[in-house]
């Protein structure tokens, strides 16, 4: 506003308008602008384009405010992401005892974490926990409000002859099971991205995707609006294991078997040499009964397995094995001993990491 006049009276008002509008007062009105610009050094065009100017210049600081707020967003989405990442694929840490283990689900659990109403929730809780053999102590945790066990809980398992059920002369143990939580506790139970918008989660085969949707919370977009993934490769959590069983050690024939002091199988023909991966715990508390005393676990019931023949120039290999530092690998060949079938087993703990784990010459069977 450049000039104002106000009457207390509304006929004075009407005249004084008149008055300013036409005749001497439109020349008073004139001359009281011209005296007002003329110091100023600026024209009334030139000072709409002032104007223009200064609402272009509030319009362009509120557009970079709006960026810089999106950008903080965007970092700490990226941020999140990666550290959800790290929870499901763990990171190296030294125990202290000195050896190095993984620090994460994957190589607790043995697998990707389960989507529990589209949440990985067994990142940081293990649900309400489930006492299976009413020892007054939950063995595993239930998610899902099944009152079943999901996630079993971090112990170790020993090894064990499968039909024998002896203990070979060995301490091997293997320590699998939920040891969370993995992340902080996310508020109200979701994980969101750095807008406040929760994070999507699937699993398509062995890939696990983390999903944002970006600032505006809708698929699609550009810039800031446009959608953000992260992507956990089969590559990443799976590993390749390989190595090789010296064929000369390994029985191959009755005279192999009779100069060792045993008798020859029943069917004339002798069984292939396996090769036995432990990886992952499994639902079921799994505790002996009768037998080895009460609570012991073991592998061959409790721990899922891979396995495969040797090959006859006693190669071996393995796909697709989740990463970890407790895996147990076990060498066996079922021979005939005072007429009971009988599994003879050579139990190694060994290490998988992602890529190929060449484990070189593993021996024999004993």
């Amino acid at each position: 506003m450049i000039y104002y006049e106000a009457c207390l009276n509304e006929q004075d008002a009407r005249m004084r308008e008149k008055y300013l509008k036409s005749g001497m007062g439109k020349r008073y009105i004139k001359n009281r602008l011209k005296r007002f610009l003329s110091p100023t050094g600026f024209t009334l065009l030139e000072l709409i384009i002032i104007l223009f100017m200064m609402g272009l210049f509030i319009t362009l600081v509120s557009q970079a405010s709006s960026d810089k707020v999106n950008e903080k967003n965007y970092e700490r989405t990226i941020q999140s992401m990666q550290e959800i990442k790290k929870a499901i694929l763990g990171t190296h840490s030294e125990r202290v005892r000195g050896d190095i283990r993984f620090a994460g689900y994957v190589p607790d659990m043995g697998d990707l974490p389960e989507l529990i109403d589209g949440q990985p929730r067994g990142l940081w809780t293990y649900g309400k926990g489930v006492d299976k053999d009413n020892d007054g102590k939950p063995d595993g945790g239930d998610l899902d409000g099944d009152g079943e066990i999901d996630l079993p809980f971090y112990t170790y398992y020993e090894v064990c002859d499968p039909e024998s059920k002896e203990y070979p002369d060995t301490e091997q143990k293997i320590f699998l099971g939920w040891n969370g939580p993995y992340l902080r506790p996310p508020a109200g139970g979701v994980l969101k991205d750095g807008w406040g918008n929760p994070f999507i989660f699937k699993r398509i085969g062995n890939n696990f995707i983390i999903m944002s949707l970006g600032a505006d919370g809708k698929q699609g977009g550009t810039g800031y609006d446009k959608d953000i993934s992260v992507i956990i490769n089969e590559n990443d959590w799976l590993g390749c294991v390989a190595g090789y069983i010296s064929p000369h050690v390994i029985y191959t024939s009755k005279d192999d078997i009779e100069r060792d002091g045993r008798s020859f199988p029943d069917s004339g023909d002798l069984t292939e040499v396996k090769v036995h991966i432990y990886y992952k715990p499994k639902k079921d508390t799994c505790k002996a009964r009768g037998w080895g005393g009460w609570g012991r676990q073991y592998t061959y019931r409790c721990v899922d397995e891979l396995w495969q023949p040797v090959g006859k120039d006693g190669y071996f290999h393995f796909d697709g094995v989740p990463i970890g530092t407790d895996r147990l690998l076990a060498i066996t060949q079922e021979i005939v001993e005072e007429g009971k079938k009988k599994d003879i087993l050579q139990p190694y703990k060994i290490d998988i990491e992602p890529g190929i784990n060449w484990l070189g010459n593993m021996g024999s069977v004993p």
